[in-house]
């Protein structure tokens, strides 16, 4: 962190997503709105962003802080600290993930970590594990996912055969094939049929986007976007993430109980393709983080930490309207509605607002005078009015006049 600005790190601990119940520590941050019973700030993380909710106001002042920490993984047994903005990239790699098994429908909703995947599967659904090259006969009745290997590598490969016949194979890491090849065979050497599908994508699994559940309606998850959803499929399918493939094609390699051949190809991405080299990230200096940047830094939280009516730092009690825009408890009284969304004011309190003020220190306004003066909200408040380093003046001496940015309201 730099040394323009500090805060407590515990700060951050008691805030989580509604939704998924993780740490707010993915962007955007946006304001629900307030819990019915504690009358508390309602929040939604950037992992939820697929999630639509009614209202969704992005809660500057927390991101403004957060921009200059690090923040814990939200899988248990990782104790990486990442930077905000790059979480949710650790997180998709984190060699602590945990998944939900899909196997719901044998009623096996245990919590799995990617690593164990495949013995969970060989002591749990030893049926339903199959190597790609060998997946062998199967029902074309019901639904259902097995898990397949392909080397190191593991796949899950859904199946849905209900209105149509819709498959996806899913990467449960990094994966060097980018398509397949699906191809159904009768039973019987007597009436050998065959159809191929060429071409379909392999998609890296995303348990929020690519949940079983949610594909039979049976999933309760609020953070999954296509939860409880009753055209689940047709969403997903409109997502790229489902192949169909019409019924009347299948069912013609399917014998007189419904069963046939399945062989899968996975194809690896073209050699001859050359991808660009990872671009080495150039780790800030000391240098790095002074001057301007230092100065963006100051300026976005000074925006962030002041009322936007009187333009003055907000110390407890900072107020909030039903949708979160912040308001200080000077200006608060003398209006009736929120001038930013004209939602009626009640007495709601912004908790969060409030620590961020008693805990982030910055700069004075007057830093580039000359000015060292460092502190929180409501020493800052006491001190710029009196500043030595304010450089308007009234013939060779200072006055006292707020020299401010004008702010964009919140």
């Amino acid at each position: 962190m730099s040394n323009d600005v500090t805060v407590s790190q515990d700060v951050f601990k008691e805030y989580k997503c509604s939704l998924c119940g993780c740490g707010l520590s993915v962007p955007p941050i946006r304001i629900l709105g307030l819990e019915r019973t504690s009358q508390r700030t309602v929040y939604k993380c950037g992992r939820c962003v697929a999630v639509k909710c009614q209202i969704g106001v992005r809660n500057e002042v927390y991101e403004a802080v957060a921009q200059q920490l690090s923040f814990p993984c939200s899988y248990p047994g990782c104790e990486e600290k990442i930077q905000w903005g790059k979480v949710q990239d650790h997180e998709q790699e984190c060699l602590h993930r945990t998944i939900r098994c899909p196997m719901h429908y044998q009623n096996c909703n245990m919590t799995i970590a990617v690593c164990q995947v495949e013995k969970h599967f060989n002591d749990k659904h030893r049926a339903n594990v199959r190597e790609v090259e060998d997946i062998g006969f199967l029902s074309g009745k019901g639904d259902g996912v097995m898990l397949l290997k392909a080397g190191e590598e593991l796949f899950f490969l859904y199946r849905l055969q209900s209105n149509n016949f819709c498959t996806s194979i899913l990467a449960l890491g990094p994966s060097k094939y980018k398509k397949f090849k699906l191809t159904l065979f009768s039973t019987t050497d007597t009436n050998k049929v065959s159809v191929s599908f060429d071409e379909l994508p392999v998609i890296r699994y995303d348990e929020r986007s690519h949940c079983f559940k949610c594909l039979r309606r049976s999933c309760e998850e609020p953070h999954h976007p296509f939860c409880n959803k009753y055209n689940a499929v047709q969403q997903m399918t409109s997502t790229g993430f489902l192949n169909v493939h019409k019924k009347e094609l299948v069912s013609g390699v399917m014998d007189s109980k419904d069963y046939y051949r399945c062989r899968l190809t996975l194809v690896p991405s073209d050699p001859s393709v050359d991808e660009a080299p990872p671009t080495e990230e150039k780790l800030p200096t000391q240098n790095d983080t002074a001057g301007a940047s230092s100065l963006i830094n100051n300026e976005s939280l000074r925006k962030a930490l002041s009322c936007p009516i009187c333009m003055v730092y907000m110390v407890p009690p900072i107020f909030s309207c039903p949708t979160g825009h912040t308001l200080c408890s000077i200006c608060k009284p003398s209006l009736g509605k929120c001038p930013t969304c004209k939602a009626t004011l009640g007495n709601t309190r912004n908790y969060l607002a409030e620590e961020m003020a008693a805990e982030v220190k910055l700069h004075c306004e007057y830093q580039v005078q000359g000015c060292a003066f460092f502190g929180i909200a409501s020493e800052l408040k006491i001190h710029e009015q009196d500043c030595v380093f304010r450089n308007d003046y009234d013939g060779d001496e200072p006055r006292r006049r707020s020299k401010r940015l004008k702010l964009i309201p919140l």
